[in-house]
């Protein structure tokens, strides 16, 4: 009888150790899956950040040569006594 009681208890610890390496396999795989997924996430985000960035960039860099190309228009057009001069201002 105490045969068959030792042979279940190591029965019963051989389940038990082999549900407790699966759990800690499972969990192990769960967090290299959680981590990829946050890394891709990331990069995503840092992706789309960088294209906006640029693109606002760019966006910027156009309106500011744009302008500039409408003041030197005006300077041509106007002949230069017809400009107020900013430069000089009275001081008082």
């Amino acid at each position: 009888m105490t045969e068959i009681t030792t042979v279940n208890t190591k029965t019963r610890k051989n389940r038990k150790h082999d549900f407790t390496d699966a759990l800690a396999e499972i969990t192990d795989q769960l967090r290299l899956i959680d981590q990829k997924i946050t890394m891709a996430t990331d990069n995503t985000i840092e992706e789309e950040f960088q294209t906006c960035h640029q693109d606002l960039y760019h966006t910027a860099y156009t309106i500011n040569k744009l302008e500039q190309k409408q003041r030197m228009k005006r300077k041509k057009l106007v002949h230069n006594r017809f400009i107020p001069n900013q430069s000089q201002k009275r001081l008082s």
